[in-house]
């Protein structure tokens, strides 16, 4: 059985996974989910209708049909109009899982699945000072308890950041 594990890739490796993509279907998957925080049911079901190109943002309808809204950064729009602009597959989550596994295996970094991702953005965006309320509401959390559950750091970043702020 595989481990779940709830930390976020360390530095540099979402750099690293995104290196190693060889399609545009890695290339586009990864991209969305590092730079929004998507579930990977959320990014299989996007529509061009949920995208809203002028105000660059994003209308995702997620668990339990509750409806919410996320600000495209450059890099998430330009993921985006990848994904969307593919052929669209019989089995998606499917294919998301083996591109996620197959780039990060080529990246040489472990336990990589698109969940991690999820927690990866939610880091992000705690580091440059989104507020865990806000983190909530893109993430699609009826509870902020459940956004808590994003928030772990590995001991280094820990380090790094006490060391970052004290001085």
């Amino acid at each position: 059985m595989r481990e779940f594990r709830r930390e976020p890739l360390r530095n540099g490796e979402p750099e690293r996974l995104l290196a190693a993509c060889a399609t545009d279907f890695e290339r586009a998957a990864i991209g969305v989910l590092l730079e929004t925080g998507l579930r990977r049911a959320e990014l299989c079901s996007i529509t061009e209708e949920q995208v809203d190109w002028a105000e660059n943002r994003l209308r995702v309808v997620g668990k339990g049909d509750k409806r919410r809204v996320i600000p495209l950064s450059p890099a998430a729009e330009q993921a985006l109009r990848l994904w969307l602009s593919l052929p669209r597959l019989r089995a998606p989550m499917i294919a998301v899982n083996r591109a996620v596994a197959v780039a990060a295996e080529r990246a040489g970094i472990a336990g990589v699945f698109p969940h991690r991702l999820r927690h990866t953005f939610a880091v992000k965006c705690l580091k440059r000072g989104i507020g865990l309320r806000t983190l909530q509401l893109l993430l699609g959390h009826q509870s902020i308890a459940t956004t808590q559950h994003y928030l772990n750091l590995s001991p280094e970043e820990v380090i790094e950041e006490f060391r970052e702020k004290w001085r």
